[in-house]
C-alpha cells in the first residue's frame, strides 16, 4: 500500500507552477520539495519544464542525436551482415553436402550428397525467411502484406484454374 503524501495538493500545485516556470531544481529549491520529487508529478502529470541549465539541454540534445544515429547505423550494419549471411545460406541450398552417419559396425562415414538433403533444405529455408523478416524489421519495411481480392479478380482466378486443369488433363 503507498505511503500517504507528506505534500498538499496546494504545495503540489504550487511546486509544478514554479516547475513551469524556473525548472525542477529551482522549484525544489523554493518550495522545500526534493527536485526529484517535483521532476516525478512533472513526468507523471506531462508538465514541460525547462532545464535549469541551458547549456546541460544542448549537450543532452547532442547525446540524444548521437544516440539515434549510432542505433541506425547499428541497424544499417546488422541488416546487411544478415544479408551476407543469406546470400550464404542460399549458396547451401544446391551445394554439395557431407553428412556423417553412424553405420552398423559402429563406424563413422562420410556420405556424400550432390546437394543437402530435403530435409536441410527445408531447414536453410526456414532460416533465410526468418532472416529476410529480420532485415526488413531492421530496415523499416513491412514484413507483412494484405491482399483484398475482389469478387470479379476471384472469379477470373478460377477461371485460369479450370483452364489449367483442363490443359493438364488433356497432356
Amino acid at each position: 500500500m503507498p505511503r500517504p503524501s507528506p505534500w498538499t495538493p496546494e504545495q503540489k500545485a504550487e511546486a509544478l507552477d514554479l516547475a513551469k516556470q524556473v525548472g525542477t531544481v529551482e522549484a525544489g529549491r523554493r518550495t522545500g520539495i526534493p527536485a526529484g520529487t517535483v521532476a516525478s508529478w512533472c513526468h507523471r502529470k506531462d508538465v514541460a519544464t525547462p532545464f535549469a541549465n541551458p547549456d546541460r539541454a544542448k549537450h543532452l540534445d547532442k547525446t540524444r542525436r548521437a544516440r539515434v544515429v549510432t542505433l541506425a547505423e547499428r541497424k544499417a550494419t546488422l541488416a546487411l551482415g544478415l544479408l551476407t549471411d543469406i546470400e550464404r545460406l542460399r549458396d547451401q541450398l544446391f551445394a554439395p553436402s557431407v553428412e556423417r552417419k553412424v553405420v552398423a559396425t559402429g563406424q563413422i562415414v562420410d556420405v556424400h550428397h550432390d546437394e543437402p538433403p530435403t530435409g536441410d533444405k527445408k531447414a536453410l529455408m526456414t532460416t533465410i525467411a526468418i532472416a529476410v523478416d529480420k532485415v526488413l524489421l531492421l530496415v523499416g519495411d513491412a514484413t507483412q502484406r494484405t491482399e483484398v481480392v475482389t469478387p470479379a479478380d476471384r472469379e477470373q482466378i478460377t477461371q485460369r484454374l479450370a483452364e489449367v486443369i483442363k490443359l493438364r488433363a488433356a497432356s
